[in-house]
């Protein structure tokens, strides 16, 4: 996905129900657009970090949904949804969507129910309503301004507003409905390059050892680029025309 297409692309996050997912790790009930606008994010100001190697970046300290409620995880660059990729790379999902209660059990307990917490402490660096669900939030960690932290399908806590700075584990909001999964994605902006890595290469190691005691799987939560290459996706615009033959989903059901 070229530069210039970055800053103008529209691309459609999947609404799922909770019965939806239930019964396949694939299915989509349609897409919805959210805007990959990354204009807030020119601050001038420079990172460290490689942005080839996110390990040397750790600025998620805190979940930013409860660990019970989380019942599978989309692979990083997977064929769930739709194309959400970098300048680097393209056709695959560049980030994870978090099915909740109901995806693989009978808890029939709402989505809106879910509270949205900061996985870090930054500043609110954009908020906008999404075309269907709910508003997007961009967070610029402190200390690594290159990088984004960015929210779907919240409804924010009243009050909250551009520029605040937030505080790990500090409640955002909810998120929306159960017309739609969570998601979350981390961008970099160094080196005036646009690219993405999982939310899970740059954890605090208190929060991943946090993780590894709770169950999660690390090794199985990403696709790797060389692995996705040689299963690649079909694309129409932005929407996946086939899942690819990698599994999509890690499933949590045994760590809940």
């Amino acid at each position: 996905m070229g530069w210039t297409s970055v800053w103008a692309l529209l691309i459609g996050c999947a609404g799922v129900t909770p019965s939806d997912t239930s019964e396949d790790s694939s299915g989509d009930s349609g897409p919805e657009t959210d805007s990959n606008d990354t204009s807030d994010t020119e601050t001038g100001e420079t990172d460290d970090t490689d942005p080839e190697d996110a390990q040397g970046a750790a600025f998620i300290s805190a979940m930013y949904l409860d660990l019970s409620v989380i019942e599978r995880i989309s692979r990083f660059r997977s064929g769930y949804g739709h194309d959400f990729s970098d300048e680097f790379e393209d056709c695959r999902s560049m980030k994870h969507y978090f099915c909740m209660q109901g995806c693989l059990t009978n808890d029939t307990t709402p989505w809106s129910e879910n509270t949205i917490y900061s996985p870090v402490s930054g500043t609110i660096s954009s908020m906008f309503e999404e075309q269907s669900f709910g508003t997007q939030m961009y967070l610029e960690p402190d200390d690594h301004p290159d990088f984004r932290v960015r929210l779907f399908h919240v409804t924010p806590e009243p009050g909250l507003e551009l520029g605040d700075h937030v505080t790990p584990g500090q409640v955002l909001g909810h998120h929306v409905s159960s017309q739609t999964m969570s998601d979350l994605a981390v961008e970099s902006f160094a080196n005036d390059e646009y690219r993405m890595v999982s939310m899970f290469d740059v954890l605090t190691p208190d929060l991943r050892a946090e993780l590894e005691d709770f169950g999660i799987p690390f090794d199985e939560l990403q696709i790797s680029a060389e692995e996705r290459d040689a299963d690649p996706l079909e694309c129409n615009g932005e929407q996946f025309v086939d899942e690819g033959n990698l599994p999509n989903w890690v499933d949590l059901v045994n760590a809940n």
